[in-house]
């Protein structure tokens, strides 16, 4: 499993499955309150939202490679925690870069999201500890998917943005 598989391998293994889940989405509830409060900070400012979102997604990219290449020292048992972690992740990754505009063209943008995961599994043949997964690029193209749809979603509520 990769970065996504570490939250889910944690929690679960030092607390029941239902618990693990609930601090899963306790920890990635926490993760999104400085992008909130970069927000509020500069919410009357929509090149500084932009900024903002472009640092959220600098973070977000240097602390899911790190975390992809890092040993595991738990294995989880439950091998869809790890699927679903990697679509919420891509998910997650697809929207902020589109809320930092820091590309135009959204279609060029989900491949480059895309071709970010599969950067990530590749490089994981390479290390002892890791492996290459189809299934994980396919959990990270649902994510984009899902991102895309979330984004038209948004686009459609709120048309000046």
């Amino acid at each position: 499993s990769g970065f996504s598989g570490i939250l889910a391998d944690y929690y679960i293994s030092t607390s029941s499955l239902q618990m693990g889940w609930t601090y899963f989405f306790y920890t990635t509830s926490a993760m999104s309150i400085p992008a909130l409060l970069l927000i509020l900070i500069y919410r009357n400012n929509h090149a500084d939202n932009q900024l903002s979102f472009r640092i959220i997604l600098g973070i977000s990219v240097v602390l899911i490679s790190t975390l992809s290449m890092q040993e595991i020292e738990v294995q989880s048992s439950v091998n869809f925690s790890d699927k679903l972690l990697h679509f919420l992740c891509f998910l997650y990754l697809t929207t902020v870069a589109w809320l930092s505009r820091i590309i135009s063209k959204e279609f060029l943008l989900y491949v480059i999201v895309l071709a970010y995961g599969i950067l990530i599994e590749i490089v994981q043949i390479y290390i002892p500890y890791r492996s290459f997964e189809f299934l994980d690029i396919f959990a990270d193209f649902l994510g984009i998917l899902a991102g895309s749809f979330l984004i038209n979603f948004f686009k459609d509520l709120y048309p000046k943005y």
